[in-house]
């Protein structure tokens, strides 16, 4: 393997490593910033002889540069998160952040998405959608070990990777997250509680997430990953981590101990309500996206939503509006690709 090639990917895990740093809350976003200007610094560095190698840096760097998508327009989410206290001030603000935007390179894969249909087994709620994700989590009676749930689920699944190393990290957020190194079979977990069954589930999410084959060769991976992207935009894969979801919800009264209250819960059944209300929410979010990257007038957006969130939640009444700001994600936009696409794949009868 050439030095190039080794040293590219050791920037990318450089690069990796800070933003899990970021995401435990060890690192701010200016040293995620700073890391990424370092990679497209190094990115913009080297060259190849070879055409076919040097097409696929070029096509590296124009997906570097583009990831502020990925990242996230820090001013969007400073403005959303002072909306409500001056709402007329900040929608101002809002159209003007806008209308600083070129998201005709992301646009169109939010437009593929946007008309994504609701899973029908998530509608109708008799009360907000995040409400019944937290009253029907089930409490257990053991806090499982990670690395003891990672050898019962991967077992489940048939899943053994001998020279690989798994590294948890309890995060100060309750958050869940993780981070696959190019350059050494290292995965790092972080992650919040995990004493409920949904706890549970969402770690099987990020165990599935570091089962994903990686490539037989970082060369390949260099030639090959760049050409995978439509437009260069990144688009996280969310199959496997949806997957193993899937096997966690066939498998949950073997792998998830018993509630702490002694009642007798239908494990699966739970856990498939959950993944239809999440997905449902993601569809929400998308098209919110969408409609405000589209340009859509932010009246027009408030109507659309109260229509869609009724289907969700039927009587719901609205505060503001911008409530439809808060089944949005604005500030990363392609943020919910990945989560319908998987769900479709994984979860949805073919």
């Amino acid at each position: 393997m050439s030095n190039t090639i080794q040293n590219f990917f050791r920037a990318n895990d450089s690069f990796l490593e800070t933003q899990f740093s970021y995401a435990l809350g060890e690192a701010d976003a200016k040293a995620v910033e700073s890391s990424h200007l370092d990679f497209i610094s190094h990115t913009k560095s080297i060259s190849f002889v070879d055409h076919e190698f040097e097409q696929a840096r070029l096509k590296w760097l124009a997906i570097l540069q583009g990831m502020n998508v990925n990242l996230g327009f820090t001013e969007l989410r400073t403005i959303i998160a002072s909306i409500g206290q001056n709402d007329g001030d900040g929608v101002a603000k809002l159209e003007n952040a806008r209308n600083g935007i070129d998201a005709t390179r992301f646009l169109p894969t939010l437009e593929r998405f946007a008309n994504t249909s609701f899973d029908a087994r998530g509608l109708g709620l008799t009360v907000p959608p995040e409400r019944w994700l937290i009253d029907n989590d089930v409490a257990l009676s053991v806090d499982l070990k990670p690395d003891e749930f990672k050898k019962k689920i991967f077992a489940h699944a048939c899943y053994s990777a001998l020279t690989h190393q798994w590294i948890f990290r309890k995060s100060k957020s309750g958050g869940f997250f993780m981070m696959s190194l190019h350059t050494r079979p290292v995965h790092f977990i972080g992650h919040g509680p995990i004493d409920t069954l949904f706890g549970l589930s969402t770690l099987a999410h990020e165990l599935g997430h570091s089962t994903t084959p990686s490539h037989v060769s970082l060369e390949s991976l260099f030639l090959e990953f760049p050409t995978s992207l439509n437009d260069d935009v990144l688009v996280s894969n969310e199959d496997d981590s949806y997957r193993y979801e899937r096997i966690f919800m066939e498998h949950a009264n073997a792998l998830a101990p018993r509630p702490l209250n002694g009642n007798e819960h239908n494990y699966s059944e739970k856990l498939a309500m959950r993944k239809a209300i999440q997905n449902n929410l993601h569809v929400l979010k998308n098209r919110m996206n969408f409609c405000f990257f589209s340009g859509m007038a932010l009246a027009e957006i408030s109507n659309q939503f109260q229509t869609l969130i009724k289907e969700i939640y039927p009587e719901y009444s609205p505060l503001a509006p911008s409530d439809w700001l808060r089944y949005s994600t604005l500030d990363q936009p392609l943020s919910r690709i990945g989560y319908l696409k998987a769900y479709q794949t994984v979860f949805l009868p073919s």
